[in-house]
């Protein structure tokens, strides 16, 4: 399995795809390179795949550094110099798009395209209230109270009317091994915590793709369209039938968006 380690840690991520475009994504919150599996297949025809798992999350350990975002950045900066790729398209989903962020702006000269899916520049006042509901819900439930608590803010009502779905997703949750931990899920909220990127996003110079389902109750669209707004070579696509997490509600469009716009093409 892929390592680099640096200062002692042992940084995993997975690589796939029989292109050679690469394309790096970052997972978001509570979450790992797992969780593009509902759109690796569309994409690996074109592009080299890199999938870290952060430190605390999947199978990276969290070692002994304070979590914050910079430290993320330098860790993805580490990986890249370790594949010896120069440059790399940026895709990052929720979170993984506010560490995107940074990493753009820290190590522009990585960066080719840039596409931040259901993100935001700062943890707003609603979206902070949202996660410390979670973190109790971590804390003193189950991992299926967890689960189940999260779903709802990443899909619409429609996706629960598919009991078989709703079912499938649950199990293999709870059968997954590299479940993140609670102290672990609490370090990332506190590198989360007051977190406000909106004054550097005219740092930003790559050319970038805004994507976002108009159902997401995390991040309305009036804040993706502002969001939009304060990058420079930024462009808004919004997704129907669609809430916080394409990724898992409607994977196939999802993806087709992100190839067309890393590829120049348009449906």
């Amino acid at each position: 399995m892929p390592l680099v380690n640096i200062e002692g840690v042992d940084l995993f991520f997975c690589e796939g795809g029989n292109g050679d475009i690469p394309l790096l994504l970052l997972p978001g919150l509570a979450t790992d390179s797992s969780c593009w599996g509902g759109c690796y297949s569309a994409w690996l025809k074109d592009f080299h795949l890199i999938m870290p798992d952060f430190r605390g999350t999947g199978q990276t350990p969290v070692g002994t550094l304070e979590i914050d975002f910079e430290l993320y950045a330098d860790d993805l900066a580490s990986i890249l110099r370790h594949l010896k790729l120069e440059k790399v398209h940026l895709l990052g989903h929720s979170m993984g798009g506010m560490i995107a962020q940074v990493f753009a702006d820290k190590y522009p000269l990585f960066v080719d395209k840039l596409i931040l899916a259901s993100s935001s520049p700062r943890s707003t006042p609603f979206a902070s209230q949202v996660v410390r509901s979670w973190r109790r819900i971590k804390e003193l439930g189950t991992p299926e109270d967890f689960f189940n608590a999260v779903l709802p803010w990443m899909v619409t009502r429609k996706y629960f009317e598919n009991q078989t779905l709703c079912a499938g997703a649950v199990k293999y949750f709870l059968a997954y091994p590299y479940k993140q931990t609670t102290e672990n899920f609490i370090k990332q909220l506190v590198a989360l915590r007051g977190f406000d990127f909106t004054n550097s996003l005219k740092n930003i110079d790559a050319e970038t793709l805004v994507i976002c389902g108009e159902h997401d109750l995390m991040f309305s669209l009036d804040e993706q369209k502002e969001f939009c707004r304060l990058i420079k070579k930024a462009r808004l696509e919004i997704l129907k039938d669609t809430a916080h997490s394409p990724l898992l509600e409607n994977g196939q469009i999802f993806s087709r968006k992100v190839r067309d716009f890393l590829l120049d093409e348009r449906a």
